[in-house]
């Protein structure tokens, strides 16, 4: 037991030094952005400034959506709607519910990393924008793009979760209806 244990800090150590080496820019290493023509760098300035502030926005909305949805979603509904549920249906219930709380999750989620990305994206702009950047300057511009394509990522993988968990819940639950609608 103490073996593994040292060898799995030992192993952990390695990799996250390993990581943290890699993750280290070097600022000669990093190319000098290319400044845009002051119109076009205002046009796209206003453009990331408004998508920034639109995803605050839907962000702050889904908070009350989700808690509405939950109460209709309550164990008040369920007595109501089905009284007497077939106990061999309830796990369907229950992976609708989690479904359609892991579509709440990854959606509100989604909205923060997009509207992160909108603000790294504007951070760069206005880097770039600045001509001679310093060493600092260069290394911090090489990560807010590279911090680009991670949220981008992540919002994309979020939102296709999102989507999946809403028509996957909506499925279970239609499922658990259809089962439970006195048809027995």
């Amino acid at each position: 037991m103490v073996i593994a244990i040292a060898v799995s800090l030992g192993v952990g150590t390695l990799v996250g030094g390993w990581r943290a080496r890699r993750a280290i820019v070097k600022p000669k290493e990093v190319p000098p952005p290319e400044p845009m023509d002051d119109s076009e760098y205002n046009r796209r300035r206003d453009f990331i400034i408004k998508q920034y502030h639109h995803g605050q926005d839907q962000f702050d909305r889904l908070i009350p959506w989700g808690a509405g949805g939950a109460l209709l979603l309550s164990i008040g509904a369920l007595e109501k709607l089905f009284p007497d549920p077939l106990p061999s249906t309830m796990w369907v219930l229950a992976v609708g519910w989690a479904a359609l709380f892991g579509a709440l999750a990854s959606s509100i989620a989604g909205h923060y990393t997009s509207a992160q990305m909108y603000l790294a994206d504007q951070q760069a702009l206005d880097l770039a924008q600045k001509r001679d950047l310093s060493d600092d300057e260069r290394v911090t511009y090489r990560r807010l793009t590279d911090k680009l394509g991670t949220l981008d990522l992540w919002t994309r993988l979020l939102n296709g979760t999102a989507i999946g968990g809403l028509l996957g819940g909506v499925l279970f639950l239609i499922a658990f209806a259809f089962a439970n609608l006195g048809w027995r």
